[in-house]
Order: C-alpha cells, then structure tokens, then sequence
C-alpha cells in the first residue's frame, strides 16, 4: 500500500509551470488517499539529500518528481534497487526518458497515471539503468537512465541543453553547428561484454561519437540509438571514428531523423557492459556527459542493470 509520497518539483521546469503543475500533483495525490511529503529543496543537491534520508529511514513509499529529465536523474540515484516506485510528471524542455519509458506526455494525463498507481498500491512495470562509474566519475558512480556519452555528441546535447532559443529539435541543430566548429577527435579505446562477460567487440580509435544507450532518445526527441529499449535488459553502444568536420556535419542532422545509423563510419552493437577509457599523451581527459549533463572524465565502466528501477504509473 502507498500511503506516503515523496514529491520533488523543479519550479522553474516548463518555462516556470514546474510549481503549478507540483501543486496539482501534490492534490492528485491526497485525492488519492496519500500524504504528499514535500522533499523539494533550494537546489538538486539538499533535494537528493531529502530524498535518500527519507528512503534510509522510511518515510516514503514511492516517490514523484515533477520536471524535466533533470529530475529524473534525482529520482534514479535514490530509488535504483529499491522496491519504492518512481513517477515521473514531465515539464521539461525534452522529457526524453518519459517518453521513452512509454509514459504520458501531457502534464494531465502524466498526474492521472500517478494517481492511479497510488490507488493501485502497487508498480507492476519495472526498467532498466545504467550505472557508470570511475575514478573521475562525481562521486565514484551514477545512474542513467537515457544515454552515457563521451564523444562529439555528448558535447552537442549538453550545449543544446544550455540554450533557450531556438526552440525544439532546432537547438540541436544550432549546438551541433558549434560544436563541429570546435571538434577535436580525442583516442578512444572501447571494449563491449555480454552478459556472460564475453568480449562483444573491441574498438580502438581516434572517434567522433561515443554513446552508451538504455533509452533510444537524447536531446529533445533525437534517436540516437533507434533500437534502444528501457527493458530489454540490453545496452546499446553507437560508435563513429574520426571522421572529420564535413563528415560530422551530415551525421548529425541526420540523427534528428534517427537514419544516422545507415552511415558506413558509423558501428552499433547490444553488450551488458562496455568499458571506455582515452588513449594518446594528453594534458586533460574527454569529459562523459548522461543526457546533455556532465557527470565526469574518462575512463569509465557503464553497466546495464536489469529492472533496477519500479515506475509509478
């Protein structure tokens, strides 16, 4: 039974609706018989703190986050491994992992979801994450729920990330166009594993792209990985080598109709683990971006875990 919900807003989401949509979530929730704990905070990092002291000491029997996939990223770090339930109602500006879980996009239909899965008492569907960790991962280790990149394309969605104009699938375009301006291929050295720990494939290469993927979609609705599945119980990794400027200026924009893959330079293989480290003498390492955010340098180790994460909803 669900008695006690954590909620975590992000007022500012959805150009300021975030503290409206939270109000009607918090109502939806006692409609529903529960008690709404509000575990939102001045910033991302005393949130996080409120939530996982409420998981350690029991408070709460799910948790909703109200937001973008920002958010989300909170949620997962507290909830993954645990039997509490997740909901997700998105008012970001991509809400990429919602919409890759098959989850409502409208603000209304998300809340109705929440309710009734608190009605329910119960989640009956459980998802996928990566956890990625490292020496020079923040704080040693991370789950993600989308997409580990450490490549080009990592640094195109974290700068499409930081724009407010234009809007929609065009920020891509206007990050990928300054990003390639500024492209520097770093050497990479990539190693996929089954789920038997089996070498998949072994790839060493001066590289333009470097993604890990759980969920197929980053950036506001680009398929980075089409095949890409939350629970599939399968990682999927896009590679690409040095390809050089001219190059990379038609695969981009051909990701924002998910046909990059049909590119000769471009490598996609399924693994549960893949391990990524940077090669050559260099005075600084690539940076690893999850969903447009920066969460640290190489080298790291990404793992698919299987149904690690219960949705609410």
């Amino acid at each position: 039974m669900i008695r006690r919900v954590g909620l975590v807003v992000n007022p500012t989401a959805g150009s300021g609706r975030g503290r409206r949509v939270g109000s009607a979530a918090a109502r939806a929730l006692m409609d529903a018989g529960a008690e709404a704990v509000s575990l939102s905070a001045l910033d991302a990092v005393e949130a996080l703190a409120s939530v996982r002291r409420a998981v350690a000491e029991g408070q709460i029997d799910a948790l909703v986050v109200v937001g973008g996939d920002g958010m989300v990223h909170l949620g997962i770090q507290a909830l993954a491994e645990t039997a509490l339930p997740l909901g997700i109602v998105p008012v970001g500006s991509g809400n990429d992992f919602a919409a890759s879980a098959g989850l409502p996009r409208s603000t209304d239909s998300a809340i109705e979801a929440v309710r009734a899965g608190v009605l329910a008492g119960t989640s009956t569907r459980a998802v996928d994450l990566l956890r990625v960790s490292g020496p020079g991962v923040t704080g040693g280790e991370r789950w993600v729920a989308g997409a580990v990149s450490a490549g080009l394309d990592g640094a195109v969605n974290a700068r499409a990330n930081r724009l407010r104009w234009p809007r929609g699938s065009s920020r891509y375009v206007f990050a990928a166009v300054a990003e390639i301006l500024v492209y520097r291929a770093w050497g990479y050295d990539v190693t996929v594993f089954d789920e038997r720990g089996a070498v998949q494939l072994e790839w060493r290469s001066d590289g333009a792209l470097v993604t890990v993927a759980n969920a197929p979609r980053i950036g506001g609705g680009i398929a980075v990985a089409p095949s890409a599945r939350v629970d599939d119980g399968i990682l999927d990794v896009i590679l690409a080598a040095d390809v050089g400027r001219l190059t990379a200026a038609r695969i981009f924009p051909a990701m924002l109709m998910g046909q990059h893959l049909r590119s000769a330079h471009l490598t996609a293989t399924p693994g549960r683990t893949v391990e990524i480290a940077a090669t050559g003498a260099r005075d600084s390492w690539p940076a690893v971006f999850r969903d447009g955010e920066l969460i640290g340098t190489l080298p790291v180790r990404v793992e698919l875990c299987p149904g690690v994460l219960r949705l609410l909803g």
